[in-house]
Protein backbone atom coordinates (compact mmCIF):
# COMPACT_ATOMS: atom_id res chain seq x y z
CA UNK A 1 0.00 0.00 0.00
CA UNK A 2 0.95 3.09 -1.04
CA UNK A 3 0.09 6.58 0.16
CA UNK A 4 -0.58 9.26 -2.33
CA UNK A 5 -1.71 12.81 -2.03
CA UNK A 6 -5.53 14.59 -3.59
CA UNK A 7 -4.73 16.96 -6.29
CA UNK A 8 -7.79 18.51 -5.23
CA UNK A 9 -7.95 19.28 -1.66
CA UNK A 10 -4.50 17.47 -0.19
CA UNK A 11 -5.19 15.15 1.84
CA UNK A 12 -3.16 12.16 2.28
CA UNK A 13 -4.70 8.46 1.17
CA UNK A 14 -3.88 5.09 0.68
CA UNK A 15 -3.34 4.57 -2.85
CA UNK A 16 -5.92 1.38 -2.19
CA UNK A 17 -9.00 3.35 -1.60
CA UNK A 18 -11.67 4.41 -3.92
CA UNK A 19 -12.35 7.86 -3.49
CA UNK A 20 -10.66 10.61 -0.92
CA UNK A 21 -12.22 10.13 2.48
CA UNK A 22 -12.50 14.68 2.59
CA UNK A 23 -13.45 15.43 -0.62
CA UNK A 24 -14.56 12.49 -2.41
CA UNK A 25 -12.61 13.01 -5.52
CA UNK A 26 -12.36 9.28 -6.98
CA UNK A 27 -8.98 8.02 -7.21
CA UNK A 28 -9.45 6.53 -10.96
CA UNK A 29 -8.81 10.08 -11.95
CA UNK A 30 -5.95 10.48 -10.74
CA UNK A 31 -3.68 9.47 -13.69
CA UNK A 32 -6.01 11.43 -16.14
CA UNK A 33 -5.25 14.68 -13.66
CA UNK A 34 -1.63 14.10 -13.51
CA UNK A 35 -1.41 13.72 -17.59
CA UNK A 36 -3.57 17.03 -17.74
CA UNK A 37 -1.10 18.79 -15.05
CA UNK A 38 2.09 17.81 -17.26
CA UNK A 39 0.39 18.67 -20.34
CA UNK A 40 -0.42 22.36 -19.28
CA UNK A 41 3.37 22.60 -18.14
CA UNK A 42 4.76 21.69 -21.14
CA UNK A 43 7.06 24.96 -22.10
CA UNK A 44 6.28 26.03 -25.89
CA UNK A 45 8.79 28.63 -27.58
CA UNK A 46 6.05 31.45 -28.75
CA UNK A 47 6.02 34.19 -30.88
CA UNK A 48 4.53 37.69 -30.28
CA UNK A 49 1.98 38.38 -34.12
CA UNK A 50 2.63 42.22 -33.33
CA UNK A 51 6.21 42.55 -32.52
CA UNK A 52 7.84 39.28 -32.83
CA UNK A 53 9.31 39.50 -29.69
CA UNK A 54 10.04 35.68 -28.31
CA UNK A 55 9.13 34.15 -24.97
CA UNK A 56 8.86 30.99 -23.33
CA UNK A 57 5.24 29.88 -22.22
CA UNK A 58 3.24 27.33 -20.47
CA UNK A 59 0.80 25.31 -22.81
CA UNK A 60 -1.80 26.58 -19.93
CA UNK A 61 -0.52 30.15 -20.12
CA UNK A 62 -0.70 30.10 -24.20
CA UNK A 63 -4.00 32.61 -24.16
CA UNK A 64 -2.01 34.99 -22.28
CA UNK A 65 -0.94 38.77 -24.05
CA UNK A 66 2.99 39.30 -25.06
CA UNK A 67 4.61 41.26 -22.25
CA UNK A 68 6.49 43.75 -24.30
CA UNK A 69 3.02 45.35 -26.29
CA UNK A 70 0.31 43.02 -25.17
CA UNK A 71 -0.27 41.34 -28.99
CA UNK A 72 -1.48 37.88 -29.42
CA UNK A 73 1.73 35.10 -28.74
CA UNK A 74 1.36 32.15 -31.55
CA UNK A 75 3.62 29.11 -30.30
CA UNK A 76 6.20 27.72 -32.67
CA UNK A 77 7.40 24.35 -31.36
CA UNK A 78 7.78 23.07 -27.81
CA UNK A 79 10.72 23.76 -25.72
CA UNK A 80 12.28 20.82 -25.65
CA UNK A 81 12.39 20.13 -29.38
CA UNK A 82 13.87 23.80 -29.61
CA UNK A 83 16.60 23.12 -27.61
CA UNK A 84 17.26 19.97 -28.90
CA UNK A 85 18.29 21.80 -32.49
CA UNK A 86 21.36 22.84 -33.72
CA UNK A 87 22.17 26.43 -33.45
CA UNK A 88 21.92 27.01 -37.29
CA UNK A 89 18.88 25.27 -37.22
CA UNK A 90 17.03 27.25 -34.88
CA UNK A 91 18.20 30.21 -36.73
CA UNK A 92 16.30 28.99 -39.34
CA UNK A 93 13.10 28.04 -37.31
CA UNK A 94 13.15 31.61 -35.94
CA UNK A 95 13.85 33.26 -39.33
CA UNK A 96 10.73 30.96 -40.61
CA UNK A 97 8.63 32.30 -37.76
CA UNK A 98 9.48 35.79 -38.46
CA UNK A 99 8.95 35.77 -42.16
CA UNK A 100 5.10 34.10 -41.14
CA UNK A 101 4.69 37.51 -38.83
CA UNK A 102 5.91 39.43 -40.95
CA UNK A 103 2.97 38.69 -43.64
CA UNK A 104 0.22 38.98 -41.00
CA UNK A 105 -1.42 42.57 -40.66
CA UNK A 106 -1.00 42.26 -37.24
CA UNK A 107 2.46 42.85 -37.50
CA UNK A 108 4.10 46.27 -36.90
CA UNK A 109 7.66 46.96 -37.85
CA UNK A 110 8.35 50.22 -35.36
CA UNK A 111 7.91 47.39 -32.50
CA UNK A 112 9.63 44.84 -34.09
CA UNK A 113 12.43 47.16 -34.43
CA UNK A 114 12.08 48.20 -31.02
CA UNK A 115 12.35 44.25 -29.57
CA UNK A 116 14.61 43.30 -32.07
CA UNK A 117 17.50 42.71 -29.45
CA UNK A 118 14.87 40.02 -27.98
CA UNK A 119 13.95 38.26 -31.24
CA UNK A 120 16.03 35.12 -30.45
CA UNK A 121 15.11 33.17 -27.31
CA UNK A 122 18.69 31.56 -26.76
CA UNK A 123 20.65 34.71 -27.01
CA UNK A 124 19.06 35.98 -24.24
CA UNK A 125 19.56 33.36 -22.20
CA UNK A 126 21.59 33.88 -19.07
CA UNK A 127 25.17 32.76 -18.78
CA UNK A 128 27.32 32.90 -15.52
CA UNK A 129 31.25 32.47 -15.16
CA UNK A 130 31.81 29.17 -13.05
CA UNK A 131 35.02 30.47 -11.59
CA UNK A 132 34.54 34.33 -10.58
CA UNK A 133 30.63 34.62 -11.44
CA UNK A 134 30.65 37.07 -13.76
CA UNK A 135 27.15 36.56 -15.35
CA UNK A 136 25.67 38.23 -18.94
CA UNK A 137 23.23 37.75 -21.34
CA UNK A 138 24.23 34.89 -23.87
CA UNK A 139 24.24 36.93 -26.86
CA UNK A 140 27.22 39.40 -25.12
CA UNK A 141 28.82 36.13 -24.60
CA UNK A 142 28.76 35.03 -27.61
CA UNK A 143 30.83 38.00 -29.07
CA UNK A 144 33.31 37.22 -26.82
CA UNK A 145 33.74 34.01 -27.91
CA UNK A 146 31.91 32.41 -24.76
CA UNK A 147 34.46 33.63 -22.74
CA UNK A 148 34.48 35.15 -19.29
CA UNK A 149 36.04 38.87 -19.65
CA UNK A 150 37.23 38.92 -16.26
CA UNK A 151 38.84 35.49 -15.68
CA UNK A 152 39.02 33.62 -18.86
CA UNK A 153 36.85 30.62 -18.24
CA UNK A 154 34.08 29.36 -20.27
CA UNK A 155 30.53 30.93 -19.70
CA UNK A 156 27.74 28.22 -18.55
CA UNK A 157 24.22 28.34 -20.08
CA UNK A 158 21.46 28.23 -17.55
CA UNK A 159 17.92 27.76 -18.27
CA UNK A 160 16.91 31.36 -17.58
CA UNK A 161 16.21 34.70 -19.73
CA UNK A 162 18.82 37.34 -18.78
CA UNK A 163 16.23 40.00 -18.76
CA UNK A 164 13.71 37.94 -16.85
CA UNK A 165 16.33 37.28 -13.84
CA UNK A 166 17.31 41.16 -13.95
CA UNK A 167 13.28 41.88 -13.04
CA UNK A 168 12.81 39.71 -10.47
CA UNK A 169 16.15 40.73 -8.77
CA UNK A 170 14.77 44.32 -9.48
CA UNK A 171 11.11 43.34 -8.06
CA UNK A 172 12.62 42.23 -5.15
CA UNK A 173 14.71 44.78 -4.59
CA UNK A 174 12.25 47.23 -4.66
CA UNK A 175 9.80 44.98 -2.12
CA UNK A 176 12.61 45.08 0.40
CA UNK A 177 12.68 48.92 -0.04
CA UNK A 178 8.97 49.27 0.35
CA UNK A 179 9.11 47.38 3.26
CA UNK A 180 11.76 48.84 4.91
CA UNK A 181 10.68 52.61 3.96
CA UNK A 182 9.29 54.89 6.21
CA UNK A 183 5.66 55.20 6.87
CA UNK A 184 6.27 59.14 7.26
CA UNK A 185 7.81 59.41 3.89
CA UNK A 186 5.70 61.54 1.14
CA UNK A 187 4.20 59.36 -0.75
CA UNK A 188 5.49 60.40 -3.79
CA UNK A 189 8.71 60.18 -2.79
CA UNK A 190 10.47 57.80 -5.63
CA UNK A 191 12.09 54.89 -4.65
CA UNK A 192 15.49 54.37 -6.40
CA UNK A 193 17.72 51.28 -5.82
CA UNK A 194 21.49 52.06 -5.81
CA UNK A 195 23.65 50.46 -8.74
CA UNK A 196 25.97 48.40 -5.59
CA UNK A 197 22.51 46.75 -3.96
CA UNK A 198 21.29 45.98 -7.86
CA UNK A 199 24.39 44.22 -8.63
CA UNK A 200 25.07 42.64 -4.97
CA UNK A 201 21.54 41.42 -5.46
CA UNK A 202 22.32 39.43 -9.27
CA UNK A 203 25.79 38.17 -7.61
CA UNK A 204 23.74 36.26 -4.73
CA UNK A 205 21.07 35.43 -7.37
CA UNK A 206 24.06 33.61 -9.63
CA UNK A 207 25.49 32.16 -6.33
CA UNK A 208 22.88 30.72 -5.10
CA UNK A 209 21.24 29.21 -8.28
CA UNK A 210 24.28 27.72 -10.35
CA UNK A 211 27.55 28.61 -8.13
CA UNK A 212 26.33 26.94 -4.55
CA UNK A 213 27.42 23.47 -5.39
CA UNK A 214 30.31 24.51 -8.28
CA UNK A 215 33.30 22.53 -7.86
CA UNK A 216 35.70 25.24 -10.63
CA UNK A 217 34.00 28.20 -8.41
CA UNK A 218 36.81 30.41 -6.73
CA UNK A 219 36.05 32.93 -4.40
CA UNK A 220 39.08 34.97 -4.87
CA UNK A 221 38.68 35.48 -8.46
CA UNK A 222 35.14 36.56 -7.92
CA UNK A 223 36.40 39.50 -5.15
CA UNK A 224 38.80 40.54 -7.70
CA UNK A 225 36.22 40.52 -10.84
CA UNK A 226 33.97 42.70 -8.20
CA UNK A 227 37.08 44.73 -7.03
CA UNK A 228 37.35 45.19 -10.65
CA UNK A 229 33.81 46.42 -11.67
CA UNK A 230 33.69 49.27 -9.16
Amino acid sequence: MAIIVCPVCSSEMSDKTDRCPVCNFPVVNLEQVKRKRDEDNTEFITICKQCCHFAIVKKKDLGNPCAMEGGEMTPVMTREKWFAMSESDREKAANRAVSAIKGSYKYNALLHRQYGSRVRIDKNMLVYCPRCGQYTSAHFAAERNNTCTFCGSEYRFTDRLYHDVHDEVESKLQSEAEAARDPNAEDDEEQTIPKADYVKAMDDYVMEHYLKDERFFNQNEMDRRIQRQR
